[in-house]
């Protein structure tokens, strides 16, 4: 099975800026989703030990629409989201992981947080895909950026932005690709 995923965060910097929202959306061998997880994460700790919170930035947060009121309000504690979204890939069967610009960002952070958090390394588990990657092979266009092959293929992402709104778009354009 695929997984479909896309974060949210609060910067670029792996241990300084904290991850808001994760949406993985599982799919089966006919490229139907079959299951979802999402959800937002409540502001954690940069390092073991230490108690200074990892930080959001203004920018970053003004794209994706949210703010730490309501990552405090509607997160979960980061353990038990890194617990929650392990289970899922395994649950689901989930054996290749498809995101958008993924190798240089998703990827590393979801890595991160689980080993820090639930010390599980999903290297030997998972497959890794990039459809910016797939893209730059298959076309020549000047941006490769998920809005731009977003409009190249006709896809309407409604919710640019949202980790949901991304991995869904993510997802279409993916089919797209290998078509």
């Amino acid at each position: 099975m695929k997984g479909f995923l896309d974060i949210e965060t609060g910067g670029f910097s792996i241990t300084k800026n904290g991850i808001c929202e994760i949406a993985l959306i599982a799919v089966n061998h006919q490229n139907e989703i079959f299951a979802t997880f999402h959800t937002f994460i409540k502001p954690y700790t940069r390092e073991e030990g230490s108690d200074e919170l990892v930080s959001y930035k203004d920018d970053a947060m003004a794209i994706n629409g949210l703010s730490v009121e309501k990552l405090i309000e509607e997160g979960i504690d980061v353990e038990v989201a890194t617990e929650q979204l392990y289970k899922f890939i395994i649950q689901h069967g989930i054996i290749e992981i498809i995101g958008h610009n993924s190798k240089v960002f998703d990827f590393p952070r979801i890595k991160y947080l689980l080993q820090r958090f639930i010390s599980v390394d999903l290297t030997p588990l998972i497959n890794e895909d990039d459809t910016m990657l797939i893209a730059k092979q298959k076309l020549n266009l000047p941006s490769y950026k998920l809005e731009v092959l977003c409009a190249h293929f006709g896809i309407i992402n409604t919710d640019s932005h949202t980790a949901k709104g991304d991995a869904k778009a993510t997802f279409e354009l993916y089919k797209k690709l290998i078509a």
